[in-house]
């Protein structure tokens, strides 16, 4: 009878954790990235039948998802965009201010450097035309003969400030003009109308627009002060709100700290700084999962994305608005990968991956990478033994909580000299490390060493994953050869790590995971081939950056030959190559 109850026990407990895995309200960081990552693929398929007007936001979908920036239907884009720019200057094909800011933001993402000439002839013809209110509208024959569009007026703003990453010279007063059209055309609700000065339902206050609104006034801020976030201050979260938003990753919610000073070139007003709070509060009131308002949905996603980036907020009003909107996003994708929230699919598509990328946060690196050690450090273990006292936690069903253990007992534990199990201990130190007290580390990084050649994998990703937080540029040696790794999903990591550790979210452009992007019913031979192609991306285009960065006392030594002797093999496909 006792054993009857315990099973009965046991079988509650599973069906109350599997009904919670039905209806929680948040997909784990695997669902979120298999998600982008389908409709990525989509976009790709897609890409060389959609409207040539379509095509710069479907690539730069398929880029911020992580395709390669060598990915040939990326460059065929740029191709065209490149044809667009002669020397005479910029001329678009359609779509004027949309299709102009578009291109400049994906030139900018994929090589500021590179297109800085294209970028400036871009720039030009936005600013030929602004109005003399500060605003944007369509230009002839579009236009309506109002003060400006909201919609436009972002776009333009998108596309200045993508040209202004690349070094382009933009004048501070164009930035504060733009200010003033946001003060001047403000509703009085605090709301922005789509077209000010316009009739009927173009001057009421919408959710798409105040969102757009938003997200224009602090790229100018931006610009003008690079420090100034006018929204931050009184958003902190408390401990019960910053554990409800690792539903997407315990790594999402991490800002990554900025090396530069913070320039001031212009001013901004009070009364810009008021505009700003008045619409943030207008959302707040407004915030919807599911825009009704409008039938470019998809729109807003995105549009949404870009603000709390710019505006550094998670919260819009008492709403988490990544994760209720991310939620939704991914429950509406169909079965081949696409979205069709609207009438156009291809434009829905890419703006569902751009919003679940959190492409413009990785842009400013205000958020970390949800995607960082996925495969070690969010779910994948299975089920924990005991499920009477496991709980659901919207990420992975986990065992019942274990109290903190400093640092050093925690890395014992991965030595198998400690009391917590290997998941366990794994867990403690990305929350204490992660989120707490990355100078913890300091003292631990010979033992990190040696855990970093371990014989179990799950610990030399561990290992790997904590060396690339510590911030330690000598340490990169340990990484780059952890790219050499026999284990998958070590590589993966030391990749991830050196993400991290050079500021580079994206990389150099390499897919996080070469398996991912594959068709299902790839074979052993196909999969073989994308590591190995993958893995030369890696080792050429990380080796020659940590040449460059390695510090001035640990260069010329042996690593340094062997790995330059290396990098000229793999380019050259020589015997030695690997």
């Amino acid at each position: 009878m006792i054993q009857g109850r315990k099973l009965l026990k046991l079988g509650l407990a599973v069906l109350a954790l599997l009904s919670l895995a039905r209806i929680g309200t948040a997909a784990d960081a695997k669902q979120l990235k298999e998600s982008i990552d389908r409709g990525a693929i989509r976009l790709k398929a897609r890409i060389s039948e959609a409207g040539g007007q379509y095509r710069p936001l479907m690539a730069l979908a398929m880029f911020k998802s992580g395709m390669p920036v060598d990915t040939p239907e990326i460059q065929s884009v740029v191709t065209g965009i490149l044809a667009r720019c002669p020397e005479a200057g910029y001329v678009p094909a359609n779509d004027q201010i949309y299709q102009a800011a578009v291109e400049a933001t994906l030139l900018s993402d994929l090589g500021s450097e590179k297109y800085k000439t294209e970028l400036g002839r871009i720039s030009q013809y936005i600013l030929s035309h602004q109005l003399s209110s500060g605003g944007w509208d369509y230009p002839p024959p579009r236009s309506r003969g109002n003060q400006g569009d909201t919609s436009v007026t972002q776009y333009a703003c998108l596309g200045l400030w993508a040209a202004q990453r690349a070094g382009v010279e933009i004048s501070h007063e164009i930035w504060e003009k733009i200010l003033v059209w946001h003060v001047q055309y403000q509703n009085a609700d605090g709301g922005f109308a789509y077209c000010p000065g316009g009739r009927g339902s173009i001057e009421q206050s919408t959710l798409n627009m105040s969102v757009n609104a938003l997200g224009s006034i602090h790229i100018a801020m931006l610009q003008l002060d690079s420090g100034f976030l006018p929204l931050k201050s009184g958003t902190k979260k408390t401990e019960k709100q910053v554990e409800s938003t690792r539903k997407f990753g315990v790594l999402e919610e991490y800002e990554i700290p900025q090396r530069r000073e913070q320039k001031r070139t212009g001013k901004i007003s009070g009364a810009s700084i008021e505009a700003a709070k008045k619409a943030y509060e207008f959302l707040g009131a407004k915030f919807a999962v599911e825009n009704q308002e409008s039938s470019f949905k998809s729109y807003y996603y995105y549009s949404l994305e870009r603000m709390g980036a710019l505006a550094g907020v998670n919260l819009v009003g008492s709403h988490q608005w990544f994760d209720e909107c991310a939620d939704f996003v991914i429950s509406k994708q169909t079965s081949d990968g696409s979205w069709k929230l609207s009438e156009n699919v291809d434009l829905d598509t890419a703006f569902c991956v751009l919003f679940l990328t959190r492409s413009t946060s990785k842009l400013l690196k205000r958020t970390d990478d949800p995607f960082y050690g996925l495969g070690t450090l969010a779910g994948g273990r299975g089920l924990p033994d005991d499920l009477a006292t496991a709980r659901f936690d919207g990420r992975s069903v986990r065992g019942k909580e274990q109290p903190l253990q400093p640092i050093d007992q925690l890395l014992m534990s991965l030595r198998e000299t400690g009391e917590l199990p290997i998941d366990q201990a794994q867990d403690q130190i990305v929350e204490q490390i992660q989120l707490g007290d990355r100078t913890k580390l300091v003292g631990q990084i010979d033992t990190l060493k040696r855990l970093a050649i371990s014989a179990n994998p799950e610990v030399r990703k561990t290992a790997i994953w904590a060396i690339g937080r510590s911030e330690r540029m000598d340490l990169g040696v340990i990484l780059i050869k952890a790219l050499d790794d026999p284990d998958l999903g070590v590589i993966i990591e030391a990749r991830n790590a050196l993400c991290w550790l050079s500021r580079k979210p994206l990389g150099f452009g390499e897919p996080a995971d070469p398996l991912l992007a594959l068709p299902a019913d790839s074979s052993e031979a196909q999969k073989k081939d994308a590591v190995a192609v993958w893995h030369r991306q890696l080792m050429i285009r990380w080796g020659k950056w940590y040449l460059e960065q390695r510090p001035l006392d640990d260069r010329g030594d042996r690593f340094e030959a062997d790995l330059q002797r290396r990098i000229r093999d793999l380019e050259a496909g020589g015997a030695n190559a690997r």
